[in-house]
């Protein structure tokens, strides 16, 4: 009996910790700084083909931002595009735990994207 309420513990910790390293945030057009794409000749080759969202928004960990990776997701890639050049709110669901491509933990993983009002 004492296995089983341990090893139901442990799954529950388990899952809220997961829970707790994705985060939610709405960012309106004054809340982006700089929505970027850095291209396949960016000094950095393990940045390249990655878009960002710098923003102070997202707080710590994600001092510098979010980001995603339009190629593996383009649907993603047009929705924030639309998003910012027609002045919408983005809503991003993003990744705490998962650092950027180039090692920096202070960039956080986009999840999914989406437009509301």
């Amino acid at each position: 009996m004492k296995l089983k309420i341990v090893t139901l513990l442990v799954l529950l910790t388990s899952c809220t910790s997961l829970m707790a390293e994705q985060l939610r945030v709405i960012l309106g057009p004054g809340d982006i700084s700089e929505f970027r794409y850095l291209l396949s000749s960016y000094p950095n080759a393990d940045a390249r083909k990655v878009a960002t969202f710098r923003t102070s928004k997202a707080g710590a960990p994600c001092a510098n931002g979010i980001w995603f990776d339009p190629i593996a997701d383009p649907e993603a890639w047009s929705i924030a595009l639309a998003g910012v050049t027609a002045g919408r709110n983005v809503e991003i669901r993003y990744e705490t735990s998962s650092p950027s491509p180039w090692g920096d933990s202070q960039w956080c993983e986009a999840i999914w994207i989406s437009l509301v009002p």
